[in-house]
């Protein structure tokens, strides 16, 4: 189920003094079972908002003896407690992430669902079973593994409103969480999808600023390059209509003259 319990290597692992076999329903997520006996060993469920892991083999200090391991190597006992700890202190659906590659699509749209798996130890989390469901449209779809620990899944947008999808994530017949996302679907507009129906009001935008209207269809073929046009913008000064340039040229001359008349140049 983790990949630190891979890291264990039972076989050089002195066996349990006593097992205790759980009463009850025990929880959904048997990460242990005794090798004789089939009784779960070590196993996780949720109880409230909380977590717990029961381990039903006694005494559990022995996993740290393994024969020939090296100095600066970590033993099994010390992997186990390391990955209990981290998957206890875990927030609840923080290792799968669900998502869309756009928050909105337009109807027959392809709508790309990708969920990022991650393990208790940070790494990708490969060989699950997710099932991917929406609140319209199949009951539930396959998502298939692209890489290690990503998940995909394509489906056609259908529906105009906002939607709700879920992940189911398995192993075998352990449920090990569920994830959520949204997307909208919405109605595209009729101009969008039919552009003859702006015509008349390009027409008249095109005729208003001086430029020209044409269809795309009307464009000649391949090799066509289109010629930019040339504007040029003149400018004409009426002194009649401008009473502010001899207002400015008086003021101007009267300034002179008394300047002249202060040094003496009169």
């Amino acid at each position: 189920m983790f990949s630190w319990l891979g890291d264990i290597d039972y076989d050089e692992l002195p066996p349990f003094e006593w097992v205790y076999e759980p009463l009850g329903v025990f929880g959904n997520q048997v990460w242990l079972n005794a090798r004789n006996s089939d009784v779960p060993l070590v196993f996780a469920y949720h109880a409230g908002k909380g977590k717990v892991v029961y381990v039903a083999g006694y005494p559990i200090w022995r996993w740290g003896f393994r024969p020939g391991i090296g100095p600066g190597k970590r033993g099994p006992l010390e992997i186990f407690l390391a990955g209990t700890i981290r998957y206890l202190a875990e927030k609840q659906g923080r290792r799968f992430r669900l998502e869309v590659n756009k928050p909105m699509f337009y109807p027959g749209e392809s709508v790309r669902f990708l969920m990022n798996a991650k393990g208790p130890d940070g790494s990708p989390w490969s060989g699950l079973d997710v099932v991917l469901a929406i609140d319209s449209g199949p009951s539930s779809v396959p998502m298939i593994e692209r890489a290690d620990g990503v998940y995909e899944a394509v489906l056609p947008a259908t529906g105009e409103r906002n939607h709700v999808c879920s992940a189911l994530v398995r192993m075998g017949d352990s449920v090990l969480g569920r994830v959520r996302t949204s997307f909208a679907v919405a109605e595209r507009e009729m101009e969008l999808v039919r552009t003859g129906l702006d015509g008349g009001l390009l027409m008249a935008i095109a005729r208003a600023s001086g430029g020209g209207f044409f269809r795309w269809d009307s464009l000649p073929g391949q090799g066509f390059e289109p010629i930019l046009a040339k504007s040029r913008r003149r400018f004409r000064f009426e002194p009649r209509r401008s009473v502010w340039v001899y207002v400015i040229l008086a003021l101007l001359v009267g300034l002179e003259l008394v300047l002249r008349r202060r040094r003496g140049l009169l």
